[in-house]
């Protein structure tokens, strides 16, 4: 996934950079597959790498799972949590300290006390156990997430027939629809499960989620910046404006911070 690839797509890492943007993982998946075609970077990333892009996947939405209850913002202050790679953007300006953790890796980190929660998302949680060592969930909502896709190898596709081009590319759109859609439905699958094994589930205030957003640095500023090689403020932009078009309310207007 393009997640693991900062310094080689870094395009396609925008939604870790506007968090809190929307929830709705299909949502995400399609309007990043849509800026593929209007925004010509984007796809000659992946041809730079020799790959020819068929559709995009992502994780649904990012929530906190702790040792000890969250009721507040202020609760995190200090505390270490679990955050592989560009997930550690969501806790900039909390006070909380990120800890570069895999996630094969929370639940050894947590129950050895390197960490106290992880940031991460429900099915990944259940797949790792980590609500047993990590037993309060709290509901934040950071949102969903683009994290790359399927692709085919550039130079095993110029020695396909036509009529299979074209269905393997109708097959990568019909994967990024399901992908979405079938992982919203095993997060609240997961959630249920893990609840019913015991997991003790609150919801982060509204209150405490918007002073949460507010108190982050620019972060979607940092990474234009960050960028200045590849046209991210275009990306940004056509991303959020994507978002609001589509009747999404992003709790920050990060594109008119950059």
């Amino acid at each position: 996934g393009s997640i693991f690839e900062p310094s080689a797509m870094p395009l396609h890492n925008v939604t870790y950079f506007s968090p809190f943007a929307s929830d709705n993982l299909p949502l995400v998946i399609s309007i990043i597959d849509q800026l593929h075609d209007k925004i010509p970077a984007l796809r000659q990333t992946w041809e730079r790498n020799n790959m020819v892009y068929l559709g995009g996947s992502g994780v649904e939405t990012y929530h906190l799972w702790t040792t000890q209850p969250v009721p507040n913002l202020a609760s995190l202050r200090g505390r270490r949590f679990s955050t592989p790679g560009a997930v550690a953007t969501f806790l900039q300006g909390t006070g909380a300290v990120s800890v570069n953790t895999p996630i094969p890796g929370f639940y050894t980190d947590i129950k050895s006390g390197v960490t106290e929660g992880a940031v991460s998302f429900a099915t990944a949680i259940l797949g790792t156990r980590t609500y047993e060592v990590a037993p309060y969930f709290t509901r934040v909502g950071i949102g969903a997430q683009y994290v790359g896709g399927i692709a085919a190898n550039r130079n095993s596709w110029n020695g396909l027939p036509p009529e299979v081009r074209t269905a393997m590319q109708e097959a990568g759109r019909l994967y990024a629809a399901a992908v979405g859609r079938v992982s919203m439905e095993r997060s609240d699958a997961s959630l249920a499960k893990m609840e019913k094994a015991g997991m003790k589930m609150s919801v982060l205030p509204a209150e405490e989620r918007q002073r949460w957003i507010e108190s982050m640095p620019n972060v979607a500023g940092q990474w234009v910046k960050s960028n200045p090689n590849v046209p991210a403020r275009d990306v940004l932009a056509a991303w959020m404006n994507a978002l609001r078009a589509a009747g999404e309310k992003p709790a920050r207007a990060w594109d008119g911070q950059v």
